[in-house]
């Protein structure tokens, strides 16, 4: 049996602490964003929501799908004939009133239950009660749209 007598625990600087703390805590905090679900693919664009903008009550990303989906495409991730409301897709956002995070998502995105998961662990968001996820008007694909009862 090997025993450490000298081992001394690596420590930061005294003012090292402060940044070091600040990643750590960036690192943890959930976050407000888009997604797009192309090809199998999930796409996020997020924002710790300490950095969010205010929107009303409503703490969210500052970037919309159009301008995502136009990165996207810029960098050839995505096939430039498809337009950002042709994919399924949505938003995270907070509630500074109920103080909720809600998951705004297409249907074709709801159904598949793995995905909704990896969407929650991606932005760190904490379990039900404190997130909701729920459907919106505005993130309605073409398949849904053609879908009975949709």
């Amino acid at each position: 049996m090997t025993t450490r007598r000298n081992a001394v625990p690596k420590v930061a600087k005294v003012d090292e602490l402060p940044e070091q703390m600040e990643r750590i805590f960036t690192a943890l905090l959930p976050e407000v964003g888009i997604v797009f679900l192309h090809a199998g693919c999930l796409w996020v664009d997020s924002t710790p929501v300490d950095d969010a903008i205010l929107y009303d009550e409503v703490l969210t990303h500052d970037k919309g799908h159009d301008v995502f989906w136009g990165e996207l495409k810029a960098r050839g991730a995505v096939a430039k004939d498809i337009e950002y409301d042709e994919v399924p897709r949505g938003r995270v956002c907070y509630s500074t009133r109920s103080r909720i995070y809600h998951v705004y998502l297409d249907r074709c995105i709801l159904r598949n239950e793995g995905m909704v998961r990896q969407i929650i662990r991606t932005m760190k968001l904490p379990s039900a009660p404190l997130t909701v996820i729920s459907t919106d008007s505005h993130y309605r694909c073409p398949g849904c749209m053609s879908q009975p009862g949709e």
